[in-house]
This record gives structure tokens, C-alpha cells and sequence, in this order.
């Protein structure tokens, strides 16, 4: 778990927070984490957090959604 002294952005929530982890230098807060790691497959909410986390690996490629 990471702490940081400002907020920094969650890439999946989008909202300000100074508590989580990075992953290939972007932010999942503390609690966005839980909710990923507790959500079955079935539930409506985990094709969001897919959406929200393939945003990483493009963000690595250099590339933004829908484009």
C-alpha cells in the first residue's frame, strides 16, 4: 500500500485519494481495490472495472480509450 502526501487520481474511480497501490505507474485507491478483488464475475459492476483497468495497459501503449 502506497501513501501518498497529496491526493492522486484512481483510474478506476477518478476521484481524489491518498491511500492505495500503483500498478505500472497509475493509481487504484484502497478502496476501488477492495471492490475489484470482492466482485464475483457475474456482478453488473465487473465489466466496469474491466473497462476502467484496461485503461492501464493502454495508457502504457500510449494510447487513450476509444481511439
Amino acid at each position: 500500500m502506497i501513501e501518498k502526501s497529496s491526493p492522486v487520481c484512481c483510474i478506476v474511480c477518478e476521484q481524489p485519494r491518498h491511500e492505495g497501490i500503483s500498478i505500472l505507474d497509475e493509481f487504484i485507491c484502497d478502496d476501488c481495490e477492495r471492490s475489484i478483488v470482492r466482485t464475483p464475475v457475474e456482478d453488473k459492476k465487473y465489466s466496469f472495472f474491466v473497462t476502467q483497468l484496461s485503461r492501464i495497459w493502454l495508457n502504457l501503449q500510449g494510447s487513450t480509450p476509444g481511439t
